[in-house]
């Protein structure tokens, strides 16, 4: 697209702004003036629109050509790739000039890293993307990294030195559906291991977040830390970080963006985790939720042995206590007091935020039951006790 006529592109970039909230698919039906390619300004409407909440200084840049729709729908949020830089720049290696980001696609991560490392190499298979990114990377750095079209395994074959590496593999097959195993992903991390152990100091590899941690972890070897990544209450990415050098154990890290940066981080050991102690108990006046990435990487008995809690149900990951602890990494709740027929008089009809966690009836279905609306100040929670018995409890979100 960078290689089409600048008044061209001038004029499809101004197309696009002007039309940003419009629904794309009624704008290929309809048409675009003449010299503006009416596909191409559907795609180009469709990403911005994803770039304004994703990437805002993206959005807020002037002269941007966004890459297609499904580029950035894997692209890293800019929140998170401000966490990777703040990950590396955290334990850098004696030589800390060079990156490498050997899947480059919409270029995000690699534009992070430019302002953190003195060199960054973005080298990305599809030429069509090392284009746009090359026309972006001038408009949103002073540093800009260079630009390498080539696949990553041929580029590592032919590298020279020591560097740092990043990888975030394509996670759709050739249908386009997603994936999230390594082996059917492109590149497939675990074949290119080989060629990254002789070259690599550490390597950074963004997984999905359905990936199985301890199956990931054998495969990979070497793996030092795992980042479970959170955004806003969504579990968005695995991070594995592995150090060539320094063999190890590795520890997992849980943490909690919102656009301001990290809201909590939250370290342990998985092999402690099986031996930490957790007790079941009834339900008490406070209700603790953790979040999604203490969820995902099962930190379900060290959470309650370091905050002090009971949990309701060896499958209920739900905590309780008779007290409210600070700086719980999750959702609390303070739990109301009516049950059964009472608490049912009391929700009817009102309106609600529901929640279940091992319970037999969807969210969906209790709010049905409750006939509830959705929004306002109160809970409806439902979940299993230890007795495996049902439960629905009212509460308030405790600030």
């Amino acid at each position: 697209m960078s290689n089409a006529d600048p008044k061209n592109l001038e004029r499809l970039i101004e197309f696009t702004r002007a039309h940003e909230n419009e629904d794309p698919a009624a704008l290929l039906l309809k048409g675009t003036p003449e010299g503006i390619d009416s596909r191409a300004a559907a795609e180009q409407i469709r990403s911005r629109q994803k770039a304004r909440s994703k990437l805002p200084h993206w959005y807020a840049a002037q002269d941007i050509v966004f890459p297609p729709p499904l580029s950035m729908e894997q692209a890293s949020s800019q929140v998170a790739a401000a966490y990777k830089v703040r990950l590396l720049e955290a334990d850098p290696p004696a030589d800390h000039e060079v990156l490498v980001d050997l899947t480059g696609g919409a270029g995000v991560d690699a534009l992070a890293f430019s302002q953190a490392f003195p060199r960054v190499i973005y080298v990305e298979r599809d030429a069509g993307l090392c284009r746009v990114f090359a026309h972006n990377a001038s408009r949103l750095t002073a540093r800009p990294p260079e630009v390498v079209n080539d696949d990553a395994a041929a580029y590592l074959r032919g590298f020279r030195g020591q560097a740092t590496f990043y990888l975030d593999p394509d996670r759709r097959d050739p249908a386009r559906r997603r994936v999230f195993r390594f082996e059917d992903s492109s590149p497939d991390v675990v074949a290119l291991l080989p060629l990254l152990r002789q070259r690599a100091q550490r390597v950074l590899v963004k997984a999905s977040p359905m990936i199985d941690l301890s199956e990931a972890v054998r495969l990979l070897g070497d793996v030092r830390e795992i980042h479970v990544v959170s955004i806003s209450g969504d579990c968005r990415e695995v991070l594995f970080l592995l150090d060539i050098a320094k063999p190890t154990q590795p520890t997992i890290r849980c943490v909690e963006l919102d656009e301001a940066g990290t809201v909590y981080a939250f370290d342990f050991d998985p092999q402690a985790e099986r031996t930490a102690q957790c007790t079941m108990g009834a339900l008490e006046r406070y209700l603790y939720d953790p979040g999604p990435a203490i969820r995902k990487a099962g930190a379900f008995r060290t959470v309650a042995e370091r905050f002090g809690l009971n949990k309701l149900a060896p499958n209920t990951h739900l905590y309780t206590a008779d007290r409210l602890v600070q700086n719980f990494p999750g959702r609390v709740f303070d739990v109301d007091p009516q049950t059964g027929k009472a608490l049912r008089r009391a929700m009817g009809g009102s309106a609600a935020n529901v929640m279940v966690r091992n319970h037999p009836l969807s969210a969906e279905e209790l709010k049905h039951r409750y006939r509830l609306r959705d929004g306002g100040e109160r809970w409806l929670i439902g979940f299993r006790d230890a007795a495996g018995r049902a439960k629905v409890v009212a509460a308030h979100r405790v600030a």
